[in-house]
């Protein structure tokens, strides 16, 4: 699905995302984001940002090559990385100053991870382990460290944590949950692990998360829901110490909590405005990293969870910019923790809980009437 960057620099927002094969970089003023440059015209395919105390950071994949560029909010910096080759997954991730770049790439017809640090202290790329596919996942630590979540040369998923203190990886550790997690979100926090993921049972997907303690070794897996459309976009995180999913399926932006006796709450279902495009929001700002589901429009992010566009406050070095007036009232993050109430648009609208129950009632019909054609079948020999 469709993702872009909104992030808070130098007591302004602004907004990074691709639109007809292009980049684009607009920055929030009088109410709403409008344009500030065009940062790539060379069809464009794979991009990411993040934002340190001096920095925009952004990379991003052209044609034949691998690019990044730095804006200070009055100039910008762009250079060539490396030949794209055959790079998949571009991620950044700030830390204080400093800006972790992780891909993968297929080398000598192996696939290798691979890490290298931008910006202040740059270093060459390293090349972390091989790997058996392009997909892997990110989570950071408030004191530096990443936790990052990918498949082996082997085939077993497990993480991999980057110590800041010690500025290298430890080594691997299989997840061990007895199945294959496709389409993995993470969430880390000290020796707790969440981990949700995708995986298939009789032809049936199914949505699970698991919950891993680290010191203890100790993993439990538990059902969230059973699909019945297509999902993308998955959301995970520990809001208040509870875990919250949020993901898209069939068109539709959902969401579930962790409740009691570890069981997850019935997804709620919010419906998109006529013609708007379901987007993932990813935000920073002060350090502070969220994902949110939402829509454009004119002009302004529209937030599933409710919130509204956190105001900045202008600082001593942005009074070279036009001062940012925000038409939304402010807010301790972006989208921090979900609200009671949908957007005050009229065009989101929230399906009950009596709506899902018919669904999955439907979806149990049609199992139970598999289930009796495999014992006539079974009868029948």
């Amino acid at each position: 699905m469709k993702q872009e960057f909104l992030l808070a620099f130098s007591g302004d927002w602004y907004r990074v995302y691709e639109k007809g094969a292009s980049l684009f970089v607009d920055r929030f003023a009088q109410g709403r984001f409008s344009s500030l440059f065009c940062l790539s015209e060379n069809d464009t395919k794979d991009f990411f940002a993040a934002v340190t105390s001096r920095y925009l950071h952004m990379v991003y994949q052209e044609k034949d090559s691998i690019c990044y560029a730095l804006y200070d909010g009055v100039r910008l910096h762009k250079k060539q990385l490396f030949a794209s080759g055959r790079v998949r997954g571009l991620k950044l991730i700030s830390c204080g100053e400093f800006v972790h770049l992780f891909y993968t790439v297929l080398r000598d017809n192996e696939s290798v991870f691979v890490h290298q640090l931008l910006g202040e202290g740059a270093k060459p790329p390293a090349v972390v382990m091989e790997v058996s596919e392009d997909a892997f996942s990110l989570h950071s630590h408030k004191n530096g460290d990443v936790t990052v979540l990918l498949t082996n040369k082997s085939g077993v998923q497990g993480i991999l944590r980057y110590r800041w203190s010690k500025k290298g990886f430890e080594g691997f550790t299989p997840l061990d949950c007895g199945c294959y997690l496709s389409q993995p979100a993470l969430f880390s926090e000290g020796d707790k692990l969440y981990v949700a993921g995708l995986a298939s049972f009789d032809r049936f997907v199914n949505l699970l998360c698991l919950e891993k303690d680290m010191a203890e070794e100790d993993c439990r897996l538990t059902a969230v829901h059973l699909l019945s459309s297509h999902c993308d976009g998955l959301c995970l995180s520990c809001e208040d110490g509870v875990p919250h999913l949020r993901w898209c399926e069939g068109g539709l932006v959902m969401e579930s909590h962790l409740g009691e006796k570890n069981h997850w709450s019935g997804p709620k279902k919010f419906l998109p405005g006529t013609g708007r495009e379901n987007v993932l929001f990813h935000m920073e700002t002060d350090g502070e990293k969220k994902d949110a589901f939402g829509y454009m429009m004119q002009g302004v992010p529209m937030f599933y969870s409710g919130e509204k566009l956190a105001e900045l406050k202008q600082t001593p070095d942005s009074g070279n910019r036009p001062e940012t007036h925000s038409s939304t009232q402010a807010a301790s993050h972006p989208a921090s923790k979900p609200s009671r109430h949908t957007p005050a648009d009229e065009e989101c609208l929230f399906v009950k809980r009596s709506v899902y129950a018919a669904d999955m009632a439907a979806i149990r019909k049609v199992i139970d009437e598999l289930n009796e054609r495999v014992r006539e079948m079974e009868d029948a020999k």
